[in-house]
């Protein structure tokens, strides 16, 4: 019985160690997407990339569904239309307003904007879910608004490199506007997330249902704005490349290592990784592509992070005195 017990000890060890190196290749994958993405956009046009990167996902996750049947969607209204918000919202809002940034800001700055998401699902989680926030965490949330004010004012061509820019609206670029939309809509498919867990939604019916409204409704702007489907096959192999890397590593793959990791280290765990997903993507890009970052930005996101991890520990904080 012992020797049992030590067994399924180091099997749970063992699983666990697994899940933090699927862990960390998912925040380098994800963090590769900012540049990959970079290089999509200067060759294709954001409508048409947006739809094949989930035309593809969509394609594979169905596969991926029916093989394992999670569930069966019953006919509650409720389930498909949540699902198509998260299709809505989650892949069309977010994926466009995405690539359009990528397409006029450095990936670093799309990055550290994005860094803000964390406390913004929480702001959103305590209006729409009621989720009680305490004091620590909404100090968490300050602290993240202030270090993307900072990274916008530093980005920001017409400040001058100012940390406190006076007219900060007044000198916002269509870059920026699009990197903070990006922010807000990923915030609002979290909570939509959440909403259709509640109602006994599992997340692989979550993420390939959403994928497939989000392709559907992503169809219809890329054949009025589109490149269109004759030119999309005479593309060359690296956009291909580039393609299956955001469509197949990044939504497919990642989705389901990150699964994994939720499931042998839970939810807050897991959840702190992803405060490191901006900084990973700044170092990818210093480290293997040669880019630049000044100091002051660089300062400013780890002042986002760090409001991120205070946010972070006082919902997890508040989730264990609940559980107890």
């Amino acid at each position: 019985m012992k020797q049992l017990n030590l067994r399924h000890s180091s099997l749970r060890q063992n699983n666990k160690i697994i899940a933090y190196v699927k862990l960390i290749c998912v925040i380098l994958i994800w963090g590769g997407v900012y540049h990959v993405a970079k290089f999509l956009v200067s060759d294709t046009d954001i409508f048409t990339i947006a739809f094949i990167r989930f035309l593809i996902a969509a394609t594979v996750l169905l596969c991926i569904y029916y093989k394992n049947r999670p569930m069966v969607i019953n006919r509650d209204y409720r389930h498909w239309v949540i699902l198509f918000w998260i299709g809505a919202i989650g892949i069309v809002g977010y994926t466009i307003v995405f690539f359009a940034a990528e397409a006029l800001i450095d990936a670093n700055d799309v990055a550290i904007l994005y860094a803000f998401t964390p406390c913004l699902t929480v702001l959103l989680g305590h209006i729409f879910l009621k989720q009680k926030v305490k004091r620590l965490a909404y100090l968490g949330v300050i602290i993240a608004f202030l270090g993307t004010i900072a990274v916008i004012s530093l980005t920001a061509t017409k400040c001058n490199g100012k940390l406190i820019c006076t007219d900060l609206v007044k000198n916002l670029s269509l870059g920026q506007v699009f990197a903070v939309l990006a922010a807000v809509f990923m915030s609002i498919y979290n909570i939509l997330n959440k909403k259709a867990a509640t109602i006994g939604l599992n997340p692989l019916t979550i993420t390939t249902f959403g994928s497939l409204f989000g392709a559907v409704l992503l169809f219809i702007p890329f054949l009025f704005l589109g490149e269109g489907v004759h030119q999309i096959f005479h593309k060359s192999w690296m956009f291909w490349l580039a393609t299956v890397y955001v469509s197949i590593f990044a939504t497919v793959l990642s989705y389901k290592w990150y699964s994994d990791s939720i499931h042998y280290l839970g939810v807050g765990q897991t959840a702190v990784f992803l405060n490191m997903l901006p900084l990973a993507a700044v170092l990818i890009g210093v480290v293997l592509l040669g880019k630049s970052i000044s100091i002051g930005v660089l300062c400013a996101g780890l002042v986002i992070i760090s409001g991120v991890l205070i946010t972070n520990y006082s919902v997890n904080k508040q989730k264990k005195s609940t559980q107890a």
